[in-house]
This record gives structure tokens, C-alpha cells and sequence, in this order.
């Protein structure tokens, strides 16, 4: 095998590489990365650590064909460093060698059949959508899909269709949050789908540096799903569980429904972070029309912020309810607007917090007792 390619093309590649494989673990061969020459000037990328699977495809100008297993760390670590525009790879014998205008390294290589097959769906069913509409709708997601190591059986995207839209809802338990893709938004040709994805292919993939205007392809089969972007491959086991029937939760009804200025309440927020307890919870308390965004700590001290909503509807004069202060910070940032929209309850039921100009995502979290 050799081959000339330019460093920056392999260089984004490895980084992803390297966060599939290169873990310790029982079988040396995964802490490779297999390069495959292909027709057309093409090269072949793969790593796994039997979990998932990454599979691209790189521009290169190909001498002789031929593949090879190379170790990610000692590469990664190299190409890293290395201040060439392009690199040439050339096998000889049992090593690889890295040859520049002003440098050359030899490094040793693996037996490329040693390396495990990454299987493909049969891409008969499948989702597309923008991977701009992707991306962003994951970003909203993501603070509660990281936040379910409490719970492994919590640790994925639910994605299913329903009434002809397309849904992705994550929980932790604590907090719960849907992105809906009406119809027009995405396409498929299945009339059902319910896919429990894990956390980790769905991080690996909002991670990807695309160009916006790229699609996103989703496939699966009974038991896999694998996510195309551009040359990019991603394939991992769906979780083999029965998602919750988290409707049922969905609060339909509030004690006070109110609007509210984003930065007023966001910067309220992290001043009471100053003075939060250990279990880093913030009070709100309406009296008069007023909300008061309270904190005390017995070390610390105490502080309380007024604001001024928009009452929308009250069913009470006064109201009192806590909740961690992370978490609705996350509720907050994932509105994504100048304006709140919030729908509390009592201290037994869930509320919930969206952009009042959407109607296709809601954040909902559970209050904390104090």
C-alpha cells in the first residue's frame, strides 16, 4: 500500500477514530484502525470497539492498493503534530512509513485480517432530514440525554413516529424533553418507527464537522441503526428495551402559566447559584404578581431576586415551588428565544418550559422538596 493524502482530511477523521477505539480492552486488534484502498482515488476508514462502529471515506491519491491495521494512539498523537500539508503512507514489509518533504517516521503495523468486520444494516428503512435540523435539535436535547448515568436503562433517544410526525424524546427521570418533526421536515417511507438509540452514536454524530447543508441518513433494521453523513458512518445495537410511556406525564394543566424575559431569569438564576445548598436547588415564590428567585445557604448566605412576569393565568394568590438550578438552567438555554414560556404546578406533578413561540419542543423537570 501507498498512498499521498492530505493532513488535515486524515487528521478531523482520526479524532473520531479515536474516540471509538483506542480503549484499553481484551483484544489488541481494537486498538487499531484499518486504511483500505478503494477505486476511484478513494480510501476506507474504519475503527470499532465492537459497540460501535465508524466507517469514512477519504479523497487520496492512490500509488499502490493495499491495506493496513496501524495503532490510533502512537498515529493520532502523530498526525497531530505533524506541519505538512500532505503525508505520504507507504507499507513495507511489517511497518508503515510516513513520509514528508522534511520528515520520516516508521511505525509498526497489524495483520489488516485480524481486524473485526463492522456490519451494515440492509438500508431498506430509513429517516432523512437535514443534518442542520439534526444537529440543532440534538444540541437542545442533549443536556438531559447526558445526564442519565443514574439510570443505564435512561441512556438513549427515543425516536418513533407518531400521527405522521416524527418524534425524539430523551429523560433522565428527572427532567424529560421532546423535539417534534412535522411532516415536510423529514422523509420516510415507514408507516411505524421506534427506535431506542444509544447516547453514545447520537454524541458521535452531532459531533461530526458537516457542512449544514448536508443531509443526515438514518437506517435500521430489527436490532441496528447506522447514521450516514456525507462519507461518514456510524453504526451501533439499538437498546433492546421498551421506551417509558412518558405521555402520561405530559403535564395538560398549570396553578400558574407565565412569560418571562430570557436574560432577566437566566441571570437571576446564576446569581442564586452563588448562594445555592448542597442540594443546589433555587426557590420560586410568587406573592403580589412578584416572582422571587430565592437561595439560601447556611455558609454562605442568602439571596433573593424579584422579577416581573407576564401572568398569563393564576389559580392562586400565592406559590411556592423549588427545583435544581442546573437543571432548569438547562430548561432555560434549550428554549432558545428572548421569551420564556413557563407552566408551573404543585410540588408533585412536573412543570414545564418552552419557547412560546414553538410548538414543536417542550421541556418538562420535577420540582425538589425543601
Amino acid at each position: 500500500m501507498e498512498i499521498v493524502i492530505l493532513k488535515e482530511k486524515i487528521k478531523n477523521v482520526i479524532n473520531l477514530v479515536e474516540r471509538v477505539g483506542g480503549k484499553k480492552s481484551g483484544l489488541s486488534i481494537l486498538d487499531k484502525f484499518l486504511i483500505n484502498t478503494l477505486k476511484d482515488n478513494q480510501i476506507e476508514i474504519k475503527a470499532t470497539d465492537l459497540e460501535l462502529g465508524y466507517t469514512c471515506y477519504l479523497p487520496a491519491q492512490i500509488e499502490k492498493e493495499g491495506k493496513v491495521a496501524l495503532p490510533i494512539k502512537i498515529f493520532s498523537d502523530f498526525i497531530s503534530k505533524f506541519q505538512e500539508e500532505t503525508v505520504k503512507l507507504k507499507l513495507k514489509d511489517n511497518n508503515l512509513e510516513i513520509i514528508g518533504k522534511n520528515s520520516y517516521s516508521l511505525i509498526p503495523t497489524s495483520d489488516p485480517e485480524d481486524f473485526p468486520i463492522i456490519p451494515k444494516t440492509s438500508r431498506d428503512k430509513k429517516i432523512s432530514m437535514s443534518f442542520f435540523d439534526f444537529q440543532k435539535s440534538i444540541e437542545r436535547l442533549l443536556p438531559v440525554l447526558k445526564s442519565s448515568e443514574l439510570k443505564p436503562e435512561l441512556n438513549g433517544l427515543y425516536i418513533y413516529l407518531d400521527n405522521g410526525d416524527l418524534k425524539f424524546v430523551t429523560t433522565d427521570s428527572f427532567r424529560l424533553a421532546e423535539k417534534t418533526f412535522e411532516k415536510g421536515k423529514f422523509k420516510t417511507d415507514q408507516k411505524e418507527i421506534s427506535l431506542y438509540v444509544p447516547k453514545r452514536i447520537i454524541q458521535e454524530v452531532n459531533n461530526l464537522k458537516i457542512s449544514k447543508d448536508s443531509e443526515i441518513f438514518i437506517y435500521f433494521d430489527e436490532n441496528q441503526i447506522e447514521f450516514e453523513v456525507e462519507n461518514n458512518f456510524l453504526i451501533t445495537r439499538l437498546i433492546n428495551l421498551e421506551y417509558p410511556k412518558y405521555q402520561e406525564i405530559i403535564p395538560k394543566d398549570f396553578s400558574i402559566i407565565f412569560t418571562i424575559n430570557y436574560d432577566e431569569i437566566y441571570n437571576a438564576l446564576n446569581l442564586n447559584k452563588v448562594f445555592a445548598s448542597k442540594i443546589n436547588e433555587v426557590t420560586f415564590n410568587f406573592k403580589n404578581n412578584e416572582l422571587l428567585c430565592e437561595t439560601k445557604n447556611e455558609l454562605l448566605g442568602e439571596n433573593t431576586v424579584i422579577l416581573k412576569p407576564k401572568i398569563i393565568k393564576k389559580d392562586v394568590d400565592e406559590f411556592k415551588i423549588a427545583f435544581n438550578i442546573d437543571f432548569f438552567l438547562d430548561g432555560l438555554e434549550a428554549t432558545q428565544d428572548d421569551e420564556v414560556w413557563i407552566g408551573f404546578n404543585n410540588n408533585e406533578k412536573p412543570s414545564l418550559l418552552r419557547n412560546p413561540k414553538e410548538k414543536d419542543f417542550f421541556y418538562i423537570l420535577m420540582p425538589v422538596y425543601v
